[in-house]
């Protein structure tokens, strides 16, 4: 299980737009960069849940997470 941390700021990559679309929540959006430290993956996703079941799979080693409201 990843390492979380709460951060002040993550990037929106899910829109207000993008719910009307995907009535079933099933929308996921990544952003995969390079960095000199390795791979960061920056992802959001209307069910969280979601995202993080697949930066587990992909063998994320800390996961930082928003909070939102």
């Amino acid at each position: 299980m990843p390492a979380h941390r709460f951060v002040d700021h993550i990037p929106d990559l899910i829109h207000p737009e993008d719910y009307a679309t995907d009535p079933q929540g099933r929308q996921i959006r990544l952003r995969i960069l390079i960095t000199p430290d390795g791979i960061e993956i920056v992802g959001d996703a209307v069910r969280s849940e979601w995202l993080e079941r697949l930066l587990c799979e992909l063998g994320a080693m800390e996961i930082d997470e928003m909070l939102c409201g």
